[in-house]
Formats: structure tokens, C-alpha cells, sequence
């Protein structure tokens, strides 16, 4: 019987690397009964990579060497934003059948840039060759992997909008500009939330609005745009349901801190900058501990 294999391909963020010196670790994932390996892509030391590689051989079959794969994709970005770590891991890139086959050395797939999911069996196996630069601001792997860990035992069923906030928060990390990293953050906090109905007489002061736009004398177009803004402000704002996110799980003090960069990304959308007495590295760093903070409570 074919045994089959997925390897997971992750870029690092220039930000960040792992804090080992080992060229491989190997960790068990319980409620996979399985040993999972982070490799360093080219071989070298993991303190040293920007791209690593997480492989775990011995399924019966393909489905559920991809089922395992996708949920340790998963897994991996919920682990990265608990250790304030920026991933991107890809996307599937797997092939099931034979006529995928490079025709170079037979019986090898070649792909000049592995990054992504992949799954393999049989007869048919990778190579795969990637490049390497100097990494700083090292997070214990340990922590890291028990995160993983944790997230794959959840078996999470998460959101698009949960979904899309990890896949930005681990992109955030490789953005060179401080002012762009920061609002990137900030959207991340906004796609986690869900904006809540208005109630009481604040709905009744809108349905009264509403009357008085369609007897109004307006064009199609002009009574159309402003009811669809009516109809956005039966929700509460989208700040607003940020600040009753962060408050819910990480308490008054971080809604308050919440507020001050909620206040801050409107300044700078607004007009472009902020105050010179506002280090924005430094809104975008708190914003970040803030968001790792946010997914540990909510994933794990």
C-alpha cells in the first residue's frame, strides 16, 4: 500500500524567525497520533530561515494526508498570531494524480518555490528550492508549536471574517511601512468583530428618516445611496463593536488603549499623517501584542 505525505510550505516574516539553532525540530500532535517536522528551507539553522517547512508522512490515503495538511494550515496561523509571529502560508498547491509529474528526474515533482500545501504518495516525490535570509526577534519554538498544537486539537470552525483577519495579521508582518502595517493591524480587529442591530427608539429615528427619503424629491440614484446608508446605520459602528470585542476578552484596559489607536487610524486616514509626538512604531507594535493577545482568547 502507498503511504502518503503532505509538507506544508511557510514564509516567515522578515520581523521574526524561531529561536532554535537546530536545522530541524519535531513535535507530536496528539490528536493526530502523528510526528510533525519544521525544517528549515534551504537546510540550515531555523534561527537563520525565512522559510520553513512542516512534514508529516504515514496516511493511508490522499484525502486524509489532506485533511490533516488543511488543518494544520489552519493550526498554524492561529499558532502564529498567539506568539505574535507573521506567517504566510500559502495556498493548496496539492496534485492527486500521476500527470503532474515533471518529466526531469522520473519519479520527481519539481517546484522551484515550495509554498503552500502539498501532498504526495506513491511513486511520485518532491524536491523543491528556496532561498534564505538573516531573521531577528526570535519567539521560543516551543511556544509556538504548542500553540499548534492547541489549534489543531480544537478542530476550529472558524469564519471567513476569522479567517481573513489571521491571513492579515500574519501579511502585516512583512509590510516595510509602519503607517501601512498599522491600519492593516486595525482591520484585522475590525474583521474579527460583528456589528451588532440598533434597538429602540435609535431604529425608530431611522425608520423615520427612511419615510421622509422616499417622499423626498430625488433621483434614483441619490434616493438609493442614501437609504443603503440608512440601512448601514441600523448597526452599531463598526468601532464600536471593536471596543466591545477587545473588552470582552481582554478587559477595560485594553478597550481603552483600543481607543486611543481607533482614534489614531482615523487621523491617519483621514489626513494621511499624525501628530509628531505619536510614534507610530510604537502604536503598531502595542497593536500587534494587542491582536496575539485577542487570538489566544478567542482560538485557544
Amino acid at each position: 500500500m502507498d503511504e502518503f505525505s503532505f509538507e506544508l510550505g511557510v514564509v516567515l516574516s522578515p520581523r521574526y524567525g524561531l529561536d532554535s539553532s537546530e536545522q530541524a525540530v519535531t513535535f507530536r500532535i496528539a490528536t493526530l497520533g502523528k510526528e510533525v517536522s519544521i525544517t528549515a528551507r534551504p537546510p540550515g539553522p531555523l534561527n537563520h530561515a525565512n522559510r520553513i517547512s512542516f512534514l508529516c508522512h504515514g496516511f493511508s490515503s490522499f484525502e486524509a494526508a489532506h485533511a490533516a495538511g488543511i488543518a494544520l494550515q489552519r493550526a498554524v496561523l492561529v499558532g502564529a498570531g498567539a506568539s505574535a509571529i507573521g506567517v504566510d502560508t500559502g495556498v493548496d498547491q496539492t496534485h492527486k494524480s500521476d500527470k503532474d509529474r515533471d518529466t526531469r528526474p522520473p519519479g520527481y515533482r519539481v517546484i522551484d518555490e515550495r509554498h503552500g500545501l502539498s501532498v504526495w504518495g506513491g511513486q511520485l516525490q518532491p524536491q523543491s528550492y528556496l532561498s534564505n535570509v538573516h531573521m531577528s526577534q526570535l519567539p521560543r519554538i516551543d511556544e509556538f508549536t504548542n500553540f499548534v498544537c492547541e489549534a489543531f486539537a480544537a478542530n476550529l470552525v472558524m469564519s471567513e471574517q476569522q479567517c481573513l483577519a489571521l491571513e492579515l495579521y500574519g501579511l502585516s508582518n512583512f509590510e516595510s511601512s509602519d503607517r501601512a502595517r498599522f491600519l492593516i493591524l486595525i482591520t484585522c480587529v475590525e474583521a474579527l468583530c460583528t456589528r451588532e442591530p440598533r434597538a429602540g427608539e435609535q431604529l425608530k429615528v431611522i425608520s423615520s428618516l427612511v419615510q421622509v427619503i422616499q417622499k423626498a424629491v430625488l433621483s434614483p440614484s441619490e434616493r438609493e445611496s442614501l437609504l443603503s446608508v440608512l440601512g448601514e446605520a441600523r448597526f452599531e459602528s463598526i468601532g464600536k463593536a471593536c471596543r466591545r470585542l477587545v473588552k470582552g476578552y481582554l478587559g477595560e484596559n485594553a478597550k481603552k488603549r483600543f481607543q486611543e489607536l481607533y482614534d489614531l487610524r482615523s487621523t491617519i486616514l483621514h489626513t494621511g499623517t499624525c501628530s509628531s509626538r505619536v510614534n507610530i512604531e510604537s502604536a503598531a507594535f502595542d497593536l500587534n501584542y494587542l491582536l496575539s493577545s485577542l487570538f489566544r482568547k478567542m482560538f485557544l
